[in-house]
């Protein structure tokens, strides 16, 4: 934008507008009117269509959409080496550490030592019955995790997983981050060699920490020289795996190379007879019969299991929103709680236990790698590394937002449901800014050429106005839609000698019908609830080739809102950068000072977007916008425009 542009003024005259002369203006209708009445919208519910169909059962079974897509030249190698470091790691490693506590808890606490003691008569001694006190507590586990994913499947069914949309980054970023401080202190025990007492409830990891350090001095040297080789090793791997990743089609798997090699020398050298060094021993093969658990334990158990299934949804779910904010893609919350209540809800009947994301596993399977006990610990510690990092953020967010900092924003949870489904309105172009009305009610109402003023209604700017939430509408087949526009993607790369399919952003009609190299426009219902996918965030607006919608500008009225967090900040910047890809400008109107104090506090601001991108109001926006980069049209209620100076009625 050219800093030394020139300022014009406008001037705005019009007859003075009361609600009745309003309504003749604007032949605005009534709401019921324009929206469907309750007998239709129970109707549509319950009406059952092929896309509708089609819809609804890959919501449940995504497999279904992804897998005819799957490239095994470029997904099969990383999938492969992925899959089988990961599954190395887990049969030795065990469940996420968290799950692991709670869990162990609830056997201790229903199969204790003390009630599987044998008396000897004889010498009044006694024994503990390891095998019976084993069996039993596999039971209580099996019953708990099988009752924990019914709860689960249950929650998903009944979309309990909308809980999932108030955890925000922030949130999401200081879980990750203590629970890689949890891990760490876990892996001491294996690193020196030594045995604290296991401790449950507030606390638990200080007191494991403290006992730890109380126990360095009988830190075991072999098990510690282990751990140090194996981390100066994978340090040293992955680095060199960093400089070298660009010449490389696949990462090399320091992580499986440095088990693998552990495991030769344990055995060659024999490190458990000879140095009494741990190792993970013999590992059952293939799975138990299935059988029921007793269901005798269910009562008692019942508290535990919804825990367990709260707690685990709430690990996979944020670690899940970790990696979708790292690579570009969203989490469906309550298809997250269905294949978790469906994996612990199977597992159960196969004396599996809890399972839910880890963190470490996560790492590993996307940067791809392996894992045992000493040699275990290590390269959980070197990949722990990239969440240690997070604790930067910390400083940052104290200069940026206290309130984030704090959490605060899990405690105005009810305002934020009423608020969640925040609507943005396609502003039309009137001289008056308190005559615009919705477009749908005015059928007068105009907007001007190559320029969209986008409303938002809610008191506060977030993330979750950029969300979106799925509409009835969606459920409507998109060539009956009428006014505004739908980004799509192309399915497959296009060429300029052939066309291609292309679909949803969000991947609501992958059935769309071929389109040419240019594209037509595809167009959704502008209805106040059609919100833009929070797939723009991370998709890069230019992938999608030449720009055919006569839309140069776009103006986001802020005047509503009063705050705006830094998960909304990044989504703003993204949104920049990405209309500025395929030239469209993108302009704000009606900041509060607040609002623009926590721009700058974010670093919203550079070069390439600075203040003068925000307006005093929609209509200084608009006016700048036709002057900068003209128009072709105006509205037809309009007598005469002077884009530089004045506007009449």
């Amino acid at each position: 934008m050219d800093s030394t542009r020139r300022l014009g003024k406008y001037r705005v005259e019009r007859e003075v507008l009361d609600e009745q002369r309003l309504e003749e203006v604007t032949q605005r209708t009534a709401h019921s009117d324009t929206q469907p009445s309750l007998t239709e919208r129970l109707k549509d519910s319950f009406r059952c269509t092929v896309p509708k169909l089609k819809r609804k059962v890959m919501s449940i079974l995504p497999v279904l959409y992804w897998l005819p897509k799957y490239s095994i030249l470029e997904y099969g190698m990383p999938d492969l080496i992925s899959g089988i470091s990961v599954g190395i790691m887990h049969l030795p490693q065990g469940t996420f550490t968290v799950l692991s506590i709670m869990v162990g808890s609830v056997t201790e606490r229903l199969a204790p030592d003390s009630a599987f003691l044998i008396t000897n008569g004889t010498n009044v001694t006694a024994e503990l019955n390891i095998i019976a006190r084993d069996s039993y507590r596999v039971q209580v586990a099996a019953a708990t995790t099988l009752l924990g994913g019914l709860i689960q499947v249950v929650l998903g069914v009944v979309k309990f997983g909308f809980v999932g949309t108030y955890l925000s980054e922030p949130l999401v970023r200081a879980y990750t981050t203590a629970a890689a401080a949890h891990a760490v202190v876990a892996q001491l025990k294996h690193i020196f060699g030594v045995s604290p007492r296991r401790f449950s409830g507030p606390f638990s990891l200080l007191y494991t920490l403290k006992d730890v350090c109380m126990l360095l001095p009988d830190t075991h040297l072999p098990t510690l020289l282990v751990s140090a080789v194996s981390m100066v090793f994978l340090i040293a791997a992955k680095e060199l795996n960093s400089f070298l990743s660009p010449k490389l089609p696949v990462p090399i798997p320091v992580e499986l190379i440095t088990i693998v090699a552990g495991t030769f020398i344990s055995a060659y050298t024999h490190l458990n007879r000879n140095y009494t060094i741990s190792v993970v021993g013999e590992i059952p093969n293939g799975l138990s019969y299935p059988s029921v658990p007793d269901a005798s334990i269910f009562g008692e158990v019942i508290g535990d299991a919804f825990a367990l299934a709260m707690v685990g949804y709430a690990i996979s779910f944020s670690l899940g929103k970790t990696f979708a904010l790292k690579h570009g893609y969203n989490v469906d919350s309550n298809q997250e709680l269905v294949a978790l209540g469906l994996s612990n809800a199977v597992g159960g009947f196969f004396q599996c236990f809890s399972v839910c994301s880890s963190m470490s596993r996560s790492l590993i399977q996307e940067t791809t790698g392996g894992k045992t006990q000493a040699v275990l610990a290590a390269i959980v510690f070197v990949n722990l590394k990239g969440m240690f990092k997070q604790y930067s953020d910390i400083v940052t967010l104290w200069k940026r937002s206290k309130i984030d900092l704090s959490g605060l924003d899990i405690s105005k949870m009810i305002i934020y449901k009423k608020r969640q489904e925040a609507k943005q309105k396609r502003r039309e172009r009137r001289a008056e800014r308190r005559a615009r009305r919705h477009a749908k009610k005015e059928r007068a109402a105009q907007q001007p050429s190559g320029a969209v003023s986008v409303e938002e209604e809610a008191g506060r700017w977030r993330d979750t106005c950029v969300d979106g939430i799925a509409t009835d509408e969606e459920e409507q087949d998109w060539n009956e839609r009428e006014n505004g526009t739908v980004f799509v993607v192309p399915v497959t790369p296009r060429t300029p000698d052939e066309p291609c399919r292309w679909e949803y952003l969000k991947g609501g009609e992958p059935d769309c019908q071929s389109l040419g190299w240019d594209g037509d426009t595809t167009t959704l219902g502008s209805s106040s609830e059609d919100t833009l996918s929070q797939d723009l965030e991370r998709v890069s607006l230019g992938s999608l080739g030449k720009w055919s919608w006569d839309i140069h500008s776009i103006v986001i009225d802020l005047s509503t809102a009063n705050f705006i967090d830094i998960v909304a900040i990044k989504t703003m910047k993204n949104i920049f950068q990405d209309f500025s890809e395929i030239d469209v400008d993108i302009y704000m109107a009606g900041c509060q000072p607040s609002v623009v104090e926590q721009l700058e506090l974010g670093d919203f601001f550079s070069e390439s977007v600075t203040k003068r991108h925000l307006f005093a109001s929609v209509h200084d926006a608009v006016l700048y916008c036709l002057n900068h980069r003209g128009a072709t049209s105006f509205s037809r209620y309009e007598p005469s425009v002077d884009t530089y100076s004045s506007t009449k009625l």
